[in-house]
């Protein structure tokens, strides 16, 4: 099976991919506990192998920059989560990027809130790029999508790291971009992604 939408473990269905098993019994009773509901967001998870196709079918327009530039998208206007699975994941680490794309999609839920997070966002864009107004620093953010993309960026913009904080207490320790990366090292994979999307 190369892709299984959450629902489906309530059946008992397990998630088989090239490179591993996932304990996806296990996920699915920890996000139980959590109270996560499947009917106001969707989770899909998918083989690595899979990540171009997917990308290229949700991401009109963008440059697919490799498969080790992210591990996973969220798709908030359609409450829909993608997370690709490869050898480089665990269990824990799984459990880690669900929750912080489920921290994502409830932060989008809020107005108030993703209005809060946007102002911290172009007030790091302005900082670190010196840019005058806030207007231009979302302009550019949104423009150019390298920007967004990049680790350096990514992990150092406020939702970022509030949605790893979260994931990080959930879970115990802390499975984001530096860890990961430290892994595909490790493991031999692809880690010289010029940029990253998500998680």
């Amino acid at each position: 099976m190369d892709i299984l939408k959450i629902e489906e473990l309530e059946q008992g269905i397990s998630l088989e991919c090239r490179e591993c098993q996932v304990g996806t019994a296990q996920i699915l009773k920890w996000l139980k506990s959590y109270e996560y509901d499947h009917k106001r967001v969707s989770i899909v998870y998918a083989g690595a192998h899979l990540k171009r196709k997917i990308h290229e079918q949700t991401h009109e327009g963008w440059t697919y920059r490799g498969d080790g530039s992210f591990r996973a998208f969220n798709m908030m206007k359609e409450h829909q989560i993608y997370i690709f699975v490869d050898e480089s994941e665990t269990l824990e680490s799984l459990l880690w990027i669900t929750f912080h794309e489920l921290t994502h999609t409830a932060l989008h839920d809020e107005k108030l809130l993703i209005y809060y997070f946007s102002h911290k966002r172009d007030d790091f864009i302005m900082e670190r790029f010196n840019f005058r107004n806030p207007q231009a620093a979302s302009d550019f953010y949104f423009a150019d999508e390298t920007i967004s993309l990049q680790d350096e960026i990514h992990e150092n913009l406020p939702e970022e790291k509030f949605c790893n904080d979260l994931a990080t207490r959930i879970v115990g320790f802390d499975y984001s971009r530096p860890w990961w990366r430290e892994r595909r090292k490790q493991l031999g994979l692809d880690v010289e992604a010029e940029n990253t999307e998500s998680a």
